[in-house]
């Protein structure tokens, strides 16, 4: 079995494929992975799936191709992805993915959900919400955050109460924070 993929986005804006932001950003361009696996005899050549698949499938699923026994205190929020490889199912059964990033790098610590074709994201700084229709704005132009509260207040409970379920780190000060650095990085990107 050969895997192929990456870890949140492509380096620069150029490598994301028209979609919003890149590496270690919120945004689809900063979320979304090439994924590539070659199991021969049971993947079909070719071949491509929709279906919405996060890094911690990656263990079940590994030990699912081993013909190995599911191991679920290790891997209690992944699934294997088995029947989407073979064809058997094109998509798993899961609604909701959610992503913890309370640190900085390239952008400000956040949260996000996404439940169906709705993402949320909150900043953790200033508590901005961002909410999007990904089905119809996979390019997470138009914040419909504003226009659709009730929407936006809803999958902001259900992100938080998955937070305190798992027992989310939240971010701290750094005592080391340098404005000037953020700027600088700032006008770095501009220039991409």
């Amino acid at each position: 079995v050969i895997v192929l993929t990456g870890d949140n986005g492509g380096d620069d804006p150029r490598t994301s494929g028209g979609l919003r932001d890149f590496k270690g950003f919120s945004h689809e361009g900063g979320v979304r992975e090439p994924f590539v696996v070659k199991w021969p005899g049971k993947t079909q050549a070719g071949s491509t799936c929709d279906g919405l698949v996060v890094g911690t499938d990656f263990y079940p699923t590994l030990l699912d191709m081993a013909e190995l026994p599911p191991r679920p205190d290790e891997h209690q929020d992944g699934l294997s992805i088995v029947p989407l490889l073979t064809g058997e199912k094109k998509a798993l059964d899961r609604e909701v993915l959610f992503w913890h990033y309370p640190h900085y790098h390239r952008t400000k610590p956040y949260g996000a959900i996404r439940h169906g074709d709705m993402k949320l994201i909150e900043f953790f700084e200033t508590g901005e919400l961002e909410l999007y229709n990904l089905k119809e704005d996979p390019k997470e132009s138009n914040n419909l955050a504003k226009t659709q509260p009730e929407k936006a207040q809803a999958l902001l409970k259900e992100l938080v109460e998955w937070r305190k379920s798992v027992g989310a780190q939240m971010m701290t000060d750094n005592p080391n924070y340098d404005p000037a650095v953020e700027e600088s990085m700032k006008a770095k990107r501009k220039k991409m």
